[in-house]
């Protein structure tokens, strides 16, 4: 299964529901280590943050038709100072 995503979020939790509405594009695993990712991200101290969600990649699957594995996963904070 191949799989693509990216956005910002303005928030955790903007970044959660985001996450949620594309499910389905993502394989189990993908999903599961992008929303822990998200979830543990520490608060911003004196700066509002957004969050840069990026994943790309292709995970073989019980057909067969690949035998290869690989992904680039970035969920990186992004604070903007005043």
């Amino acid at each position: 299964m191949s799989f693509s995503l990216s956005f910002v979020a303005r928030s955790r939790l903007h970044g959660l529901r985001l996450l949620e509405e594309r499910k389905s594009s993502l394989p189990g695993p993908v999903h599961a280590f992008l929303k822990t990712s998200i979830e543990n991200m520490q608060p911003p101290k004196d700066a509002q943050r957004v969050i840069l969600v990026e994943a790309t990649g292709h995970l073989c699957d019980s057909s067969g038709s690949s035998s290869y594995s690989n992904a680039t996963i970035k969920v990186q904070p992004i604070d903007i100072h005043d």
